[in-house]
């Protein structure tokens, strides 16, 4: 169905030594921005960029209700959280007086010794901003197609990528976050923060990116801090969709397929990665 545009803010954040001092500076940065902000139907953050300390549900609520004085609808990105006791890297979408849990790392990294002490996640579904769909897929999540499938498979028109990505695989990402756009006729859209250091050394150096349904580039950040707004139309999904038979097989003669796979996903989120 054609929808009206959407607008997409992207917000690309260094982290500073505590999630206040972040917070802080996020704010800071919000307001020397507000007036491109304000014109997006939702901001979207990246991985961590508060903190790579776990957080509390508490905290979270904290930092929505400094940050809901400046926006309106927004996705804080996703943070490790202390969920009754467990450990997940979860995000979450604040849409006025409403904090909404959109995603869960299903699969937390090997690379990054995540799997020690951060507790796989569940699936969850598409949620819906002014008629579109936007499925949240968590960090490394995106390197594993089904999950973006099972996205696309509900209707969503966006697969959203909060990440925290070194600046020697960010061309990797890059051309991981196209291949989902193409192979799924949607639009991706990855935020990726910046400066953050990775336990062996390495940082992360933004490259913010906005993929289109066709696999051609929508709009990109640089390596430093990024805020930037990126309007997305249906008829480029539309288009795309018209030349390639990617979704239509999909939805036709593979749905019964990842169906079982969903109920797979759910089988490994209770085994795999329990960190008792």
């Amino acid at each position: 169905m054609r929808r009206g545009p959407i607008t997409i803010g992207v917000v690309q954040l260094k982290r500073l030594s505590g999630w206040e001092d972040s917070l802080g500076r996020a704010v800071s940065l919000i307001e020397k921005t507000y007036d491109v902000l304000s014109q997006a139907d939702i901001v979207l953050f990246s991985e961590n960029w508060l903190t790579r300390r776990p957080l509390s549900v508490d905290i979270i609520y904290r930092v929505a209700d400094t940050l809901s004085k400046l926006l309106h609808r927004y996705s804080i990105g996703i943070h490790y959280i202390n969920d009754n006791n467990k450990i997940k890297s979860i995000g979450y979408l604040v849409e006025g007086n409403r904090i909404i849990k959109i995603c869960e790392k299903i699969f937390p990294s090997l690379a990054v010794s995540e799997r020690g002490h951060v507790e796989g996640g569940s699936y969850h579904g598409p949620f819906t901003v002014r008629g579109w769909k936007i499925g949240c897929i968590a960090c490394v999540d995106i390197f594993y197609p089904e999950v973006s499938r099972l996205h696309t498979l509900e209707g969503a028109d966006i697969l959203y990528n909060p990440a925290s990505i070194p600046a020697n695989r960010v061309d990797l990402w890059h051309s991981v976050l196209r291949t989902r756009a193409a192979e799924n006729t949607v639009y991706s859209v990855g935020v990726n923060g910046t400066g953050f250091q990775y336990p062996d050394g390495r940082v992360t150096a933004g490259g913010s990116a906005v993929f289109a349904p066709d696999g051609t580039v929508a709009g990109k950040c640089g390596s430093g801090e990024c805020v930037s707004l990126f309007t997305l139309t249906t008829d480029k999904i539309f288009s795309a969709r018209s030349r390639w038979a990617f979704y239509d097989d999909l939805s036709m003669k593979l749905r019964g397929f990842y169906s079982i796979l969903q109920s797979e996903i759910s089988i490994i989120q209770e085994h795999a990665y329990n960190t008792d």
